[in-house]
């Protein structure tokens, strides 16, 4: 925890507390925004959905422990162009979750006493922002491509390690979940998984999908990694 449970006992619940959801409440909305708050996911994995223009929830991201589910909150001085204003989202409990709803200013007074904590809570909103980008950047990539790091996006985040290469797929995580992850049409998902499971990326590839880590590094690497690339 970034903020130190046992430390911070005395000031429970003045400044934070903890909140409890069950598999698919929703857990947070920007309808409903917390700008005095921080949330931060201390149990539990949760799916970010956005609505399309037809009304549908489709998932854009998983956040897991550690993560802050609201870090457009940290946002301190608002120029004219409130970036926050259009940003529209919820976030939706995928089994049982506990978050940590800690006040903001005594949150960041914490994070200033100790530099490290404030590294941590850095780091991990830059990870969150480096993987969503880049989607982005494989947005004009082949389906296969784009599945490809929807499958390492998943296997990072909830996979469960068989083997020092080997990752079981939660079972929440079929063709559909897939599809949207990587912004992929059902259809054409298929297809690509079927691809990859021709390359070898799969050692399980039916109502369970086990995938291996190195076939599938080397396979986004010489799909889609240039001498250009930052990664």
């Amino acid at each position: 925890m970034i903020i130190d449970k046992d430390l911070a006992k005395e000031w429970y619940p003045t400044f934070w507390k903890s909140t409890y959801f069950k598999p698919q409440q929703i857990c947070y909305s920007t309808k409903e925004e917390k700008d005095d708050r921080i949330l931060i996911i201390e149990k539990g994995t949760l799916i970010v959905q956005v609505a399309t223009e037809d009304g549908k929830k489709i998932h854009t991201e998983i956040l897991t422990k550690g993560n802050v589910i609201n870090a457009e909150a940290l946002i301190e001085n608002h120029s004219e162009w409130v970036i926050k204003d259009f940003i529209h989202y919820q976030v939706i409990a995928l089994d049982n979750v506990e978050i940590y709803e800690i006040e903001k200013e005594f949150f960041l007074s914490h994070l200033y006493l100790d530099p490290r904590k404030y590294h941590q809570l850095i780091e991990e909103i830059i990870k969150q922002f480096i993987t969503v980008s880049f989607s982005h950047i494989l947005a004009n990539k082949k389906t296969a491509v784009k599945i490809s790091w929807a499958l390492v996006r998943i296997a990072k985040q909830v996979g469960e390690k068989l083997t020092d290469d080997l990752y079981r797929l939660p079972s929440f995580a079929n063709r559909t979940f897939i599809a949207q992850i990587a912004n992929a049409g059902k259809a054409r998902t298929s297809e690509a998984i079927r691809e990859l499971d021709d390359y070898g990326i799969f050692e399980k590839c039916d109502k369970e999908l086990i995938i291996s880590r190195s076939r599938l590094q080397e396979y986004l690497k010489a799909e889609s990694f240039s001498e250009y690339s930052v990664f």
